[in-house]
């Protein structure tokens, strides 16, 4: 008895089309999500870390620019890539969560970078002003500063000023000046702005005008 060969089928199966639209779709439902999220972030750089004044000195703009850039492009783009309604959905599941967990790294690092290099205090130190950053300042002197210098800001540069080094503090002094910590970028000289606001090198505004008048182009 023969057997009869199984007959091929006439329209075998074809694979779906690359689907733009469902990827597009996902990809823009991710970027709304994300511009949601990122709206806090900008409002936390300009109104907290790095208020008006202090954000071209400290380079927050910069930093802001990053951050934002990173994470409008990096989940949305990533989104694009793996979504595709023919895989499993135990698959999908997982390749989403990978783009949710690598934006959210990448979201946690850049905010842990710009919180430690927001600015925390406007020092004036000896004859001149120092924008000090969190990261900036000598943080193993907290303890020992004066109570009211310990907390470090969140909302923005507070404003100090520095004492005068003790005669046994002064080759201590010189000594972590070489190492790159000014008194400025010290808490244990913090005190407050308003017993230096006498200061005997300042000078009226209108000392500050230039001592040669300002020169005549030459005549051809």
């Amino acid at each position: 008895m023969s057997v009869m060969p199984p007959v091929p089928a006439l329209n075998p199966p074809v694979a779906a089309a690359f689907d733009w639209r469902r990827r597009s779709l996902a990809a823009g439902l991710h970027f709304l999500l994300t511009a949601a999220l990122l709206s806090l972030v900008l409002w936390l750089f300009v109104s907290r870390w790095y208020p008006s004044g202090y954000r071209e000195l400290a380079g927050g703009w910069v930093l802001l620019g990053i951050v934002l850039s990173v994470d409008l492009c990096l989940g949305p783009l990533m989104t694009w890539a793996v979504f595709d309604v023919r895989k499993p959905r135990q698959a999908l599941v997982r390749d989403m969560a990978v783009v949710a967990f690598m934006q959210a790294a990448a979201l946690i690092y850049g905010l842990s970078v710009a919180a430690e290099s927001r600015p925390v205090a406007l020092v004036f130190a000896v004859d001149r002003f120092t924008l000090v950053p969190a990261n900036g300042l000598r943080s193993e002197e907290l303890p020992f500063a004066s109570p009211a210098m310990r907390a470090i800001s969140w909302r923005g540069p507070v404003l100090r000023a520095t004492r005068e080094s003790a005669p046994g503090e002064v080759l201590d002094s010189v000594s972590l000046a070489a190492q790159g910590y000014d008194l400025a970028q010290r808490p244990t000289y913090w005190q407050d702005y308003a017993p230096s606001r006498s200061l005997a090198r300042a000078r009226p505004l209108e000392k500050g005008k230039p001592r040669r008048p300002t020169r005549t182009p030459a005549r051809s």
